[in-house]
């Protein structure tokens, strides 16, 4: 949301309590140069096995912010995102779809027992859609179709382009929600919130969690926020599928977007 505010122009002001994206933003902002393989430095595009991730899961630095970020299940920050059976099938397809490694279209096929071939296309996102139509064509388990880090991190390049916008555009902030202080005429504000949803996510430190009873209670001006249930007025209903559950069965779920209050609407 903060980015798309930026898009239009919008000084925006990010608060976070997680300091791991605050400098993970903050470093993308910043940085001046492309690697080999894409925005990041180079070693980024290296796949993050189980034993990394829990060394790294922990790590504020913007490498490991983006560890944190694109190679947990959910974006939770705590488990990695495959499982033990499905890991070495990942790290093959991974360095397919990035390096263009023969040795891994080899290791691949024999594993998934059909023939890959490597793409020829030159983006890392059109190679990657070309290996999920191989494992579709060949009826390879649903489950294995996605390489969710690859996706997170094309997400995460595609805020280069907001570089030239986010001059004195836009700064951040880590800090608990309840020492914020609107600055500018509420008139002229948009404040946004995207809680930890109750019953499907925590933040780190679960004080926040508890305390979002309070947290909504306390809200200081006009405040437009994401939620499944809010004690305000619901003004927008969107119907979204979760994509973290087995194909065979995808929870449908409903984002809602609530309104403290519409007294200056």
């Amino acid at each position: 949301m903060s980015m798309e505010a930026l898009r239009r122009g919008l000084v925006v002001k990010y608060y976070e309590l997680n300091q791991k994206p605050v400098n993970l933003l903050r470093y993308i902002f910043s940085r001046k140069e492309s690697g080999k393989y894409g925005f990041f430095p180079n070693e980024w595009y290296d796949f993050v096995s189980r034993e990394k991730f829990l060394e790294l899961k922990n790590d504020d630095t913007p490498y490991g912010a983006m560890v944190n970020l694109c190679y947990s299940f959910g974006n939770n920050g705590k488990t990695y995102l495959f499982s033990k059976k499905n890991e070495e099938i990942k790290h093959l397809a991974h360095n397919i779809v990035v390096f263009k490694c023969e040795k891994s279209r080899l290791a691949l096929s024999d594993k998934l027992g059909f023939d890959v071939i490597l793409s020829g296309c030159e983006s890392v996102s059109g190679r990657r859609s070309d290996l999920m139509a191989q494992m579709r064509k060949n009826k390879f388990r649903c489950d294995l179709q996605q390489l969710q880090q690859l996706q997170q991190l094309q997400q995460l390049e595609q805020l280069e382009q907001l570089q030239q916008l986010a001059i004195n555009k836009i700064t951040f902030t880590c800090q608990d929600y309840r020492k914020f202080r609107l600055e500018t005429p509420e008139n002229e504000s948009i404040i946004y919130l995207d809680p930890p949803y109750r019953g499907t996510a925590e933040y780190e430190k679960k004080t926040v969690e508890k305390d979002i009873d309070s947290f909504f209670e306390s809200l200081p001006s006009r405040s437009f926020m994401s939620e499944y249930a809010a004690p305000f007025e619901c003004i927008l209903e969107i119907k979204t599928r979760s994509t973290l559950a087995k194909c065979s069965n995808k929870t449908e779920r409903v984002e809602r977007l609530f309104i403290n209050r519409r007294d200056d609407v």
